[in-house]
């Protein structure tokens, strides 16, 4: 018998309908996940519970200037938020605690030459199969 997981709402909630998905099936979901948010127009992340980047896809990496090698794994607040929004990550580790953020919201974001680009973000909590949260996914314009 395969192990089950399910799919988590933006509140840390189990999706209706998740509990029979098998790793099987989500490893093959993740695959082709990340090859549409590799091709998309629209930039896309994944912070684990720390605030450290865990995935950013090609419009992200255009964006900003980096190569994914050079940023995995970095703080995302002190790489890439600007200096004087300082609250984001307080907003950010509160966040995680409670297991509800933003779905929606603004920033600016710091390229590797220092431009600053406005960045409307949608976010959603990201949870393992037990329910805690394990970080957060987010798609910005």
């Amino acid at each position: 018998m395969k192990p089950h997981t399910s799919v988590s709402t933006s509140t840390g909630e189990k999706a209706p309908g998740s509990e029979g998905v098998s790793r099987g099936d989500l490893g093959e979901t993740e695959r082709q996940y990340a090859a549409i948010l590799d091709k998309m127009p629209l930039l896309a992340i994944l912070l684990d519970s720390r605030g450290r980047l865990a995935y950013a896809n090609q419009a992200f990496l255009d964006l900003t200037g980096y190569q994914l090698v050079e940023i995995l794994g970095c703080d995302w607040f002190d790489q890439f938020v600007a200096p004087d929004w300082p609250e984001v990550k307080q907003l950010f580790l509160r966040g995680i605690e409670s297991g509800q953020i933003a779905s929606h919201f603004e920033n600016p974001i710091r390229a590797r030459d220092g431009e600053l680009h406005l960045v409307a973000w949608c976010n959603t909590i990201l949870c393992d199969a037990a329910g805690a949260v394990t970080g957060t996914a987010s798609i910005g314009e």
